[in-house]
């Protein structure tokens, strides 16, 4: 994006703004100035996050050039924004993005971590000389056990080895050398095993803080100064390697037949940077999320004349392709990196930002942790469901209508009846005015007794022989809460691909209230009321007719 202007001005009253970098003012006329500067806010978004920093200097008068150092390697140039102001007039120039490598790492406990590393590599392998001493002990006492102990030759030549007296001094003077050494190396075993738990649990410690970064980011900014006095600047940038997840809580209370909804955002950061202190703001915008707007051309077709080939080789739809080719979508990404400051609206339709009270801080790496968004508190109806022929225990369903103003995306959610951890399910979002509806397990106090009976086939006819197969089962529910319940009752039936086979009901089964229930087809409902201590008597089942030269699958 090219620069309006090659130097900008920051007064008393305003605050002055540049992208790029612009010619320089002049040469320096005093000594650079270093100005370290710390992270004040924070705005989290699903991928990435927008970092705010503040920091003051006093500039002399005159020409010069501020030097912004500990800035993240892993921010993004493009994104960068610079505000200040000043109590007398400053003319700044162009900021221009550098790096500085080092040999070291710049973050103290990821420095911390890997001297700790290494030390305890240094006592691992001490352990396994010494290790390796005990075993040349042991080889050695079994050199010397294996020297004749025999005594003389009756023609009385001399045999090499220690004669007959020495032999139990030496026994022993062996099993206490061979117990040392072995004892030796047990220690060593056991001390490299500690060894070995300590590195594997500072290793992962170091994963979970690891920014690998040697090097850091450097702004250089010329500026000129009317006189002297103090400046306040505002670096803003975005890094990647940060956001956070929705999380959602659904809490029960069937006294009360209350559903209370929280919304948590779980979040994290391994930008390379800590942030102390810091204001956190969370936001429901996606700035990578811009896709192009849909703009089609004409599309022509003819009868194909030989001259024309070469000009109809790229029609109107390849050139859709190439619009939306990596190349013409990384210019519109620089164009959204321009728009995204201007297109939060807290609490607006489309971004929802959440500021989390107080200070938060959260280091590079560091756990995950959650903070609360919001919390909704709504009237539930509670009701029973149960398909007694696939299981016969019915469950707990509660549903509530969303009074909430925007959506809310997709998520894990935890269950809770009655303060009692149920599951974790899966939100796969809510529009405003939709109706939540979770089940929270089986419900004890509805008793579910099935019966089923055997299946029933007949073949009929004598020229076009047809078979029949009948299924009946039946349940007794009885409700044994205090209170009224609504219970709903399904069975699914067999649905025919083919007209030549039929699928009915059979008149003495209870008739369903509703058919193709929720769409599915097949799938029938009863829905029925029951006061407390009240039974309903349920017979479903189906009949199935087809021609007996054609075997029928899936029964």
């Amino acid at each position: 994006m090219p620069c309006s202007s090659s130097f900008l001005r920051a007064g008393p009253v305003g605050l002055a703004l540049f992208l790029c970098a612009s010619p320089s003012l002049a040469a320096s006329a005093s000594p650079d100035l270093s100005v370290s500067s710390r992270v004040e806010a924070v705005t989290l978004y699903p991928d990435r996050a927008r970092i705010t920093r503040h920091a003051a200097v006093e500039l002399p008068a005159g020409q010069g050039r501020l030097i912004l150092t500990g800035l993240p390697a892993g921010l993004q140039p493009d994104s960068l924004r610079l505000r200040a102001r000043a109590a007398g007039e400053v003319v700044f120039g162009g900021v221009a993005l550098g790096r500085e490598v080092g040999s070291e790492l710049l973050r103290e406990d990821e420095r911390l971590l890997t001297e700790q590393i290494r030390t305890e590599q240094q006592a691992r392998r001490a352990q396994e000389d010494i290790r390796r001493a005990a075993q040349m002990r042991l080889e050695a006492i079994a050199a010397l056990a294996r020297a004749p102990l025999e005594p003389p030759s009756p023609q009385g030549e001399a045999r090499a080895g220690l004669p007959p007296e020495a032999w139990p001094k030496a026994w022993e003077a062996l099993d206490a050398g061979t117990r040392a050494a072995l004892a030796t190396q047990r220690e060593a075993d056991e001390a490299i095993r500690q060894h070995d738990e300590m590195l594997v649990a500072l290793n992962k410690r170091l994963a979970d803080i690891q920014s690998g970064q040697r090097e850091m980011r450097i702004a250089r900014v010329d500026f000129r100064a009317a006189q002297a006095g103090k400046v306040e600047l505002e670096l803003d940038y975005l890094i990647g390697k940060a956001g956070w997840r929705p999380l959602y809580e659904a809490r029960l209370d069937t006294g009360k037949a209350r559903l209370n909804l929280l919304s948590r955002a779980e979040i994290f950061q391994r930008g390379g940077e800590d942030w102390q202190e810091v204001e956190l703001t969370v936001s429901t915008l996606r700035p990578a999320a811009l896709v192009p707007v849909p703009e089609l051309s004409s599309w022509e077709i003819g009868f194909e004349r030989p001259s024309a080939k070469m000009e109809m080789a790229a029609p109107a739809p390849a050139r859709m392709r190439a619009a939306q080719s990596p190349e013409a979508g990384s210019a519109l990404n620089d164009e959204r990196a321009v728009v995204e400051e201007q297109a939060t609206l807290a609490g607006g339709e489309f971004n929802r930002e959440f500021t989390v009270p107080g200070r938060v801080s959260l280091g590079s790496g560091a756990e995950q942790r959650t903070v609360l968004l919001e919390e909704h508190d709504l009237a539930a109806g509670l009701s029973a469901r149960l398909a007694p022929r696939h299981r016969p225990r019915a469950v707990l369903v509660a549903q509530a209508p969303y009074t909430g103003v925007a959506s809310l995306p997709p998520g894990p959610l935890a269950l809770y009846l009655d303060g009692g951890f149920v599951g974790q399910v899966r939100l796969d979002g809510l529009r405003a005015g939709e109706t939540l509806k979770f089940g929270f397990g089986e419900d004890p106090a509805i008793e579910v007794v099935f019966r089923d009976t055997p299946e029933a086939r007949d073949t009929t006819g004598l020229i076009q022989r047809r078979w029949q197969l009948v299924r009946r089962y039946e349940a007794r529910i009885v409700n044994h809460h205090a209170r009224p319940i609504v219970l709903t009752v399904l069975d699914n039936i067999p649905v025919a691909r083919d007209a030549q086979i039929r699928v009915e009901l059979p008149k003495d089964i209870t008739a369903p209230d509703t058919q193709d229930f929720d769409g599915h087809a097949g799938v029938l409902a009863w829905t029925r009321e029951l006061a407390p201590g009240a039974v309903f008597e349920w017979r479903g089942g189906f009949r199935v007719d087809a021609p007996a030269d054609k075997p029928v699958e899936g029964l």
